[in-house]
């Protein structure tokens, strides 16, 4: 029986749906993990197996008798729920994979996904319209009174980094370099095929912070290979607890609760702006942000219609109009110049040789020289 929507946090637990299943069903959520877990991480794989056992509640059907009408049924309740838009790609991706793998005959089942199709320009659930400014991360860092979350902080906010990378972050993806810079190589798997890569990130203003942090671990023989390690239990990383911790310091030095990730869209829209006046290659950007080119546009390009309106005034109109009889005549001046410019070179290096030019010889390319290296004809009247 087909049920609504609802939420883990109110009165549902995953663990629980999957002990009610029968023997069949479990298996068939094991053959699907297993095969995930090819591409992906433990954690994202239990993130996948969450959102089947949503599927499942909803639907109301075993996961091996699933038809066209219960996908969709499943789509109209995922459409009208309260999650952004990305959450429900995420959740829409999770399914299409399982369906795949479940049933060879899924294109013609499932009228190729018809009803499973994803969200298009899809946006978060609290679109983010403003950023943080480097005047407001100094005041949560002075608001801040443990180094662990100070380091946490503008670690996050420098190295452009997700929250969930920072909170993984190892201690040997940590380089400590003696010139004031640190390099770390956090990983990730937000990629198509689920892969883990890593990236290369300089760091500066958190080298100091970095330095002390470990120092203190040391002196509190805290002996751990994260960076961020549990509280609880060393052997493990910090927890999501860092968004409850965030939020209640932001409120405290902002007076507004603001989610960790605006530290990473922050920093990304300032390199993006560098990137728009040609202050840093769009290479290097999407190097640091971990990012596509298309995903970096869309989501950092935060440029007012006052700014658009110059930027197109600028690049498309200041190019000024050459009629041919100009463009001619200053081709011939820039060939003019190439000649004397090569005059010069000449001269110049006889000049070094101790061998001096006629005055006789060319005697505009000595006006030329008499202009430009005075050197060289002090020399020669000597």
């Amino acid at each position: 029986m087909s049920k609504a929507w609802f939420e883990f946090e109110k009165g549902y637990n995953s663990e629980d749906i999957y002990n009610k299943l029968d023997k069949k069903e479990k298996e068939i959520l094991e053959k699907w993990k297993s095969k995930i877990l090819a591409n992906a991480s433990e954690e994202r794989a239990r993130e996948g197996l969450r959102e089947l056992l949503r599927f499942r509640v909803v639907v109301g059907k075993p996961l091996d008798d699933i038809s066209s009408k219960e996908t969709e049924y499943f789509s109209k309740q995922l459409r009208d729920c309260k999650f952004s838009g990305n959450t429900k790609n995420k959740i829409l991706a999770y399914i299409r994979q399982f369906l795949r793998i479940q049933y060879k005959d899924y294109e013609e089942r499932f009228d190729n996904f018809e009803y499973l199709k994803f969200i298009r320009d899809p946006i978060r659930k609290n679109e983010i319209d403003k950023v943080l400014t480097q005047e407001e991360i100094k005041k949560m860092l002075k608001c801040e009174d443990s180094l662990f979350w100070k380091t946490f902080l503008i670690l996050q906010w420098e190295g452009a980094l997700r929250t969930k990378e920072v909170r993984q972050l190892k201690w040997k993806e940590v380089n400590i370099e003696g010139d004031g810079f640190t390099n770390i190589n956090p990983h990730s798997r937000k990629n198509p095929d689920g892969s883990e890569k890593f990236r290369a990130i300089p760091l500066k203003e958190s080298t100091s912070y970095l330095i002390e942090l470990k120092k203190q671990q040391k002196e509190k023989k805290i002996d751990s290979v994260w960076v961020f390690p549990s509280p609880q239990n060393p052997e493990n990383h910090i927890s999501k607890s860092v968004n409850d911790w965030f939020n209640k310091l932001s409120k405290k030095a902002l007076g507004r609760v603001v989610n960790p990730y605006l530290l990473r869209h922050s920093r990304l829209t300032e390199l993006n702006g560098l990137v728009k006046n040609n202050l840093l290659s769009k290479d290097l950007a999407l190097q640091f942000a971990g990012h596509s080119q298309e995903m970096f546009d869309k989501t950092y390009n935060h440029i007012s219609k006052d700014d658009i309106k110059n930027m197109l005034k600028k690049q498309i109109y200041d190019i000024a109009y050459l009629p041919e009889e100009k463009k001619h005549e200053l081709e011939l001046e820039i060939e003019e110049l190439k000649k004397q410019n090569k005059f010069i070179i000449e001269t110049f290096k006889r000049e070094m040789m101790g061998e001096y030019p006629e005055v006789s010889d060319n005697e505009e390319g000595l006006k030329i020289v008499l202009k430009n290296l005075p050197l060289v004809v002090s020399k020669r009247n000597n």
